[in-house]
């Protein structure tokens, strides 16, 4: 049997559940796995990619911050690369780099898993590097009352802006965000990575619904920050573990045409974590 060889590229890759998420995948349809954890920088991951490549890898998946530089690379693109200007899934073929971004469909399975939905709601997205690239095509193609992009460096938030023609959509910075006058949220997700270096986004509660739900793309020790925040002040959250899991499941689709079952491997996963903490 040979074996399906894969990676993640990123910084950081040493904390990341996706060696044990495809492992569970690869069970499923009895394949063997080899997944590499590759730490990365932008200086450095095209000269790591192509030794990748090289080595006869069928792919891998793009974490923070080599989403961007990863689509940039790509010899062809999905319409979700192309949209969120962003890949998370690469796939090496005959042709070249094949780049895909399935984070922002992941992220809407499992919102339903949540029984939350998106149409002729009030959005916030905190942050405007990958993740957020990943999720706002798919926010906007579910038709929300508003959507804001708020982003430490409003610029970033703005070039973001840029990418998508929607008038109910706006750009601003954090401190504006949480200013009186703008509508309440229904949804606010979280995708900076700060919760890496245990802080989360400088938030106002006042600015959310009393039904609101916060989502953090994070998960594990990185999500602790928010949902603490939220617990305290009663706020609905969820982290990102389900995401991850659906977002997984799409890329393992791409490189080897199986659709894996989600739950059972996402319910195993909160186990690990809990048994962690």
């Amino acid at each position: 049997m040979d074996t399906l060889h894969l990676a993640l590229f990123g910084n950081p890759v040493a904390h990341s559940l996706s060696p044990v998420i495809h492992q569970a995948f690869a069970d499923q349809f009895g394949l063997k796995l080899d997944y590499a954890l590759i730490l990365a920088s932008e200086e450095t991951f095209a000269k790591q990619l192509k030794q990748l490549q090289s080595s006869g890898a069928r792919g891998c998946n793009i974490t923070v911050p080599l989403k961007v530089p990863a689509h940039n690379i790509a010899d062809t693109l999905s319409t979700a690369a192309v949209t969120a200007g962003a890949a998370n899934t690469l796939v090496f073929q005959q042709s070249g780099v094949f780049a895909d971004n399935t984070d922002g469909l992941g992220w809407l399975k499992d919102l339903a898993r949540a029984e939350t939905s998106i149409k002729g709601k009030s959005v916030a997205i905190i942050g405007a590097g990958g993740a957020a690239a990943g999720i706002t095509p798919i926010i906007l193609a579910q038709s929300p009352s508003a959507l804001v992009i708020a982003n430490r460096s409003p610029e970033k938030a703005a070039s973001l802006l840029q990418q998508q023609t929607n008038p109910n959509f706006r750009s601003m910075s954090l401190q504006q965000l949480r200013q009186p006058g703008l509508p309440k949220f229904d949804l606010l997700v979280n995708a900076t990575s700060i919760g890496h270096q245990g802080q989360h986004p400088d938030l106002s509660p006042e600015s959310l619904n009393p039904e609101a739900l916060v989502y953090d793309l994070n998960y594990g020790t990185a999500a602790e920050p928010l949902k603490n925040w939220c617990s305290k002040n009663n706020i609905r959250y969820r982290d990102g573990l389900g995401m991850l899991v659906e977002q997984a499941a799409l890329a393992f689709n791409l490189w080897t045409s199986q659709s894996p079952e989600t739950q059972a491997v996402l319910s195993n996963l909160g186990e690990l974590l809990n048994q962690k903490t």
